[in-house]
């Protein structure tokens, strides 16, 4: 069964990387919170939801 998930809280950014940095878990779940909101946001508004604050 699907599960509804409201984009009440917004991902505000991800992390930007220099050369030769030890990338952390932490990072790299900073990176798929971001993704993950914008595409669901994309599709939100493609299909005409509306996002209720």
């Amino acid at each position: 069964m699907a599960t509804n998930i409201k984009l009440n809280q917004p991902v505000d950014g991800h992390s930007i990387f220099k050369t030769n940095q030890l990338l952390t878990a932490a990072h790299l779940n900073s990176i798929g919170r971001f993704f993950d909101y914008q595409d669901r946001l994309t599709r939100a508004r493609m299909l005409g939801n509306c996002l209720r604050a």
